[in-house]
Order: structure tokens, then sequence, then C-alpha cells
């Protein structure tokens, strides 16, 4: 039988009465943490992105109470992808509305990537991203998600 002390909550541990004694369970370790100055962030620049067209075709889930879009998809060796992009806003920051993208959907996504992000996998064969994507577009058939990845790689023309 456990007894709960809030003080002990409070610093992470909790009080096991055990036959008589009391133990104490240890803290779990925090991560070390280096602190820098200000003058930091004069030498940070932002991380390149690629745009990355997915070579399998996801389903588009869309929240009832928050609005918010995310991207599945079901891959071989029972494993799985979730998505959940950050999507294109107008100046008011409502969410605007993309072709292909509704409750149901299915196609291709394509996505702007951080270099930076890695890829994680939960005990259930669950993969995300470390970092989130932004949405480029989601296309009906593999070969248009190709094309217009590769629209948005090339630089505008100069006139």
């Amino acid at each position: 039988m456990s007894r709960f002390n809030g003080r002990s909550l409070l610093r992470g541990q909790v009080r096991v009465n055990r036959g008589g004694y009391v133990e104490d369970n240890p803290a779990p370790e925090q991560e070390k943490v280096t602190l820098m100055g200000l003058d930091a962030l004069d030498g940070a620049k932002n991380a390149a992105t690629i745009v990355k067209p997915l070579g399998f075709e996801c389903y588009c889930k869309i929240d009832s109470r928050t609005g918010i879009a995310s991207f599945f998809a079901q891959i071989d060796g029972g494993k799985s992808w979730s998505f959940t992009p950050v999507m294109p806003k107008d100046i008011m920051g409502n969410v605007l509305e993309q072709p292909n993208v509704y409750n149901g959907a299915r196609g291709y996504l394509v996505l702007r990537i951080s270099v930076n992000a890695k890829t994680e996998e939960n005990s259930r064969g669950q993969r995300s991203l470390t970092v989130r994507p932004e949405f480029i577009a989601f296309a009906e058939t593999a070969e248009a998600a190709k094309a217009k990845a590769a629209e948005v790689q090339q630089p505008p023309a100069k006139k």
C-alpha cells in the first residue's frame, strides 16, 4: 500500500510504506542545461529546409473542436506515420482552406521540413517528426505531389 505525501510529490518523490519502513523513490534526473548570453542571438541563423513530397498515400482528419488538420498513413511492417503540419493562415490568423483537404480525404502530402528534424518512433510503431513541418500541398496523385514540390523548390523567374 502506498502513502502519498504532498511535499514529496512537489519534489517528484513518492513515499512508499512497505512492512513498517519508508523508502523514498528518487526524483527523475533533470536534463543538463547550458546557459548562454544574449549575444548568442546574434550568431543564430535559420536552419535550412527541404520540400518533400511523401511517397505514400495519407488520409486527412480534421479535429471538429479545434479545426486542426492531421494526416495519417499506414505503412509496411505494422508501422504508421502521423503529421500535424503548420497550415497556411491569413493575416488575421485564420487557417486558409486548401484544395483537397477535408475530413476523410486521401492523397499525397507535400511538406516543407527543417533539416534539423528527426524521426521519432514509439513502442507501438507510430512515427512522427520532432519538428513540425509546414504544409505545402495535398495532391490526389503521387505525380501531382512531385510536380508541386518541384514547382515550390524552383526559385521564381527574374523579370
